[in-house]
């Protein structure tokens, strides 16, 4: 697997070593390359520095929480496409949709399943596979597709 290339770039946003640790190893056995940022701060920069395909969120950090994280990018027209999974130890109803009409796209509650997150995040990548699929393919029917 080491010589096949990532399914895809996925930033993990967790204050918690531990649990930021579980998350990467798990979607890195999964073929999926794994940032981590542990802290608000971090994510923004990682984000800035190379946009990730996907955001696994933590709500409750210091500094800058997962809730001003996500305004922050979806109010970016830059990184309003990225699909956030919010992963959280809020559960409340009021926090889901909270959540959800902030524009995260999954919402996941520790404790979590692992094979159920790894679920997650291949389920909030689909739309944008078709969409480069699709785009590929309006290129190739146009015949200004360049291979180089």
């Amino acid at each position: 697997m080491a010589d096949e290339p990532a399914k895809a770039d996925v930033l993990v946003v967790d204050d918690e070593p531990n649990v930021a640790r579980i998350i990467s190893l798990n979607l890195e056995m999964e073929g999926y390359k794994a940032r981590v940022a542990y802290n608000g701060r971090q994510a923004l920069d990682e984000v800035e520095s190379k946009k990730p395909d996907c955001i696994l969120l933590d709500i409750m950090m210091p500094e800058i929480d997962g809730w001003e994280v996500l305004r922050v990018l979806k109010d970016d027209p830059e990184t309003a496409d990225i699909p956030v999974v919010v992963v959280t130890a809020r559960s409340s109803d009021v926090d889901q949709i909270k959540g959800f009409s902030g524009g995260a796209v999954e919402y996941i509650v520790k404790p979590f399943n692992p094979r159920q997150l790894v679920d997650y995040v291949e389920r909030a990548l689909k739309p944008r596979i078709e969409d480069l699929e699709e785009e590929i393919k309006q290129e190739m029917d146009s015949g200004y597709f360049f291979f180089g």
